[in-house]
């Protein structure tokens, strides 16, 4: 596993906060500015960058989490090869209820375990054409 240092993260940060600021003034239909904010909150409310926690966290930035989270595990990185379906899926559930909303881990899983979606992902992450 590849641990980032405090720098690391703090660049991470602030590249997601910039992304915010730099849309800050585009108008959306939806909470696509806070939904970015918050999306890397974490629902025991360990996460940053205010400490939300649970139902506090919009909707929509539990579902990004979970999906960024799945797209980042399976998708092949420099260091790494992409991870297998199901070793991501135990992953996500083993961190559901804290880093994680578990109705939204559930969701997912039901996709890939009953609407297809396994067959949809390939290691690389890319979906089949």
């Amino acid at each position: 596993d590849t641990v980032l240092s405090d720098a690391e993260r703090k660049q991470i940060q602030d590249g997601i906060n910039a992304t915010a600021e730099l849309l800050a003034e585009v108008e959306f239909s939806g909470p696509v500015i806070e939904t970015l904010r918050q999306s890397q909150e974490r629902f025991d409310g360990r996460g940053w960058p205010r400490g939300l926690e649970g139902d506090e966290i919009l909707l929509s930035a539990r579902i990004t989490a979970v999906a960024n989270a799945f797209v980042g595990m399976v998708s092949a990185r420099a260091h790494r090869p992409g991870l297998s379906v199901e070793s991501v899926t135990s992953e996500l559930l083993n961190e559901a209820g804290a880093a994680y909303d578990r109705r939204v881990v559930a969701a997912l899983v039901n996709y890939l375990d009953n609407k297809g979606g396994r067959d949809d992902w390939q290691t690389d992450a890319r979906p089949h054409a």
